[in-house]
């Protein structure tokens, strides 16, 4: 007969109940972990927490500074009034009023145009839609094609010569006044 070999199986005669946890991931790997949430953390901490904070703080200062100098400026225009009064005496009062006033830009081109080369201008006073020069350097018959050129122009309403005097050499000395058309059509 067959020879039976009897198998002999591992037999365990006691039980052990202490269990060895060991950590799934190495101290080294928790660590890491850590600082990486530590960091995640410090920086949504300084974007979202920290740097609004800050703006805020900035936003509050400069709202301090311009306050200060409304404040400062509010106080220097204290005497508004009598400064203004003051400028009325000096400009007058077309273009605090609100009245037509000619454009300046078109007697500047007047000026230029028909004055400036021909003549020599000692003194210009614009006040309102009136113009007062003084000339000095033109002879008669060129005060009178000047006079001509100026009454032409659709800005003109009148010139009016008040004093033509010769000086020397046929050139004449002329005070001259020039009512200019306001600019919505009507007379000054």
């Amino acid at each position: 007969m067959k020879n039976f070999i009897r198998k002999e199986y591992p037999s365990k005669t006691s039980l052990n109940l202490v269990i060895n946890d060991k950590p799934k991931t190495s101290f080294a790997v928790t660590l890491l972990s850590i600082l990486i949430l530590t960091a995640l953390i410090g920086a949504f901490s300084k974007f979202a927490v920290i740097d609004r904070f800050v703006a805020v703080e900035r936003a509050e200062s400069e709202t301090e500074t311009i306050k200060a100098l409304l404040e400062k400026t509010k106080e220097a225009n204290l005497d508004y009034e009598k400064i203004q009064t003051e400028y009325r005496q000096y400009v007058g009062s077309s273009a605090e009023e609100g009245k037509d006033i000619a454009d300046r830009m078109q007697i500047l081109s007047l000026i230029e145009t028909y004055l400036i080369p021909n003549t020599k201008i000692s003194n210009i006073s614009i006040i309102d839609n009136v113009m007062t020069l003084n000339l000095s350097g033109v002879t008669l018959s060129d005060l009178s094609v000047i006079y001509e050129k100026l009454i032409a122009q659709p800005i003109v309403e009148k010139v009016i010569i008040y004093k033509a005097a010769q000086d020397t050499d046929e050139s004449t000395s002329v005070n001259m006044t020039i009512n200019l058309i306001r600019d919505n059509g009507g007379k000054s």
